[in-house]
């Protein structure tokens, strides 16, 4: 049996958050109805108040696990609580794997999409625990993969919300007179525009091959020249924890996969099994 914990880091890191974040947001709001009759100041502060106290949800929500011990044998996958209490899930009643990117962790769901289990990001040995949930869990629970994905709402969320607080920002100054700032945020606006059309927009799983496309680039990589399917946590060099799928090449750089709708997961799954279908057939033929 094989046992998973959170770092003691973040455990206490947790704690900080919630205080921190909490307090925070509390100031934001109080700030927002102290002045909203200027209305440059609220466009500006609401978004960010908005965005503390979800934010501050989300830490308070991992700060409820921080001290949770997870652990797997060959029947289930059993969350020990700080008083010993313990909730076991039988790999039978697993039947889809959703990625949380914004809260940093994934979702273990049922048959009826219920929430059974909440997995932090910050687990030690998270891939290790990835690849033992993939692997035991049913397949039988999903036989029919999916062969067509396209860009999360996380994705598209983050995009709509990053052009309507600079768009705020912009507007706000130009009421002001606020000129050089009015044109600061513009340009933050053209590039997280700029930014969202290069994101993958849709990945086709086929026969032979896997295709990925963007508003710009279509991109098809046939399984012969794939020498590995992996998936693991990837930094996306602020910090961020984001489970993504890995195309090896040999010596060229792999290609990563991340932030697709219906989850990397399923992507990685779909893949995975096309792949390996693939390389069976080639050896079979030889």
């Amino acid at each position: 049996m094989k046992q998973f914990h959170y770092p003691k880091f973040y455990r206490w890191l947790s704690v900080v958050a919630v205080l921190l974040f909490g307090s925070l947001s509390i100031i934001g709001t109080g700030f927002v109805l102290y002045e909203y009759k200027n209305v440059s100041k609220v466009l500006i502060f609401l978004p960010v108040s908005l965005f503390l106290s979800m934010f501050t949800h989300i830490v308070y929500d991992f700060f409820r696990r921080r001290n949770d011990t997870i652990m797997v044998d060959d029947s289930a996958i059993h969350v020990i609580g700080k008083d010993d209490s313990k909730h076991s899930i039988h790999w039978n009643d697993i039947y889809t794997i959703h990625e949380r990117p914004l809260s940093q962790r994934m979702d273990l769901r049922n048959r009826f999409e219920e929430t059974l289990l909440k997995i932090d990001y910050q687990l030690v040995g998270f891939d290790n625990l990835c690849q033992i949930i993939l692997s035991k869990k049913s397949d039988s629970n999903n036989p029919n993969l999916e062969n067509n994905f396209v860009s999360s709402w996380f994705i598209r969320g983050l995009f709509i919300a990053s052009v309507v607080f600079f768009g705020s920002g912009a507007i706000a100054s130009f009421v002001d007179d606020q000129f050089d700032t009015m044109w600061g945020f513009a340009g933050f606006v053209l590039l997280s525009i700029i930014g969202y059309s290069w994101e993958v927009k849709r990945i086709t799983v086929d026969e032979n091959s896997v295709t990925i496309k963007s508003f710009f680039k279509r991109r098809t990589y046939r399984y012969s020249d794939i020498i590995d399917v992996n998936l693991k946590n990837d930094n996306d060099g602020k910090g961020n924890l984001i489970s993504t799928v890995f195309l090896f090449f040999g010596d060229k750089e792999p290609v990563k996969v991340a932030g697709i709708q219906g989850g990397i997961f399923a992507v990685y799954e779909s893949i995975k099994s096309a792949w390996e279908k693939d390389r069976q057939i080639f050896t079979n033929e030889k």
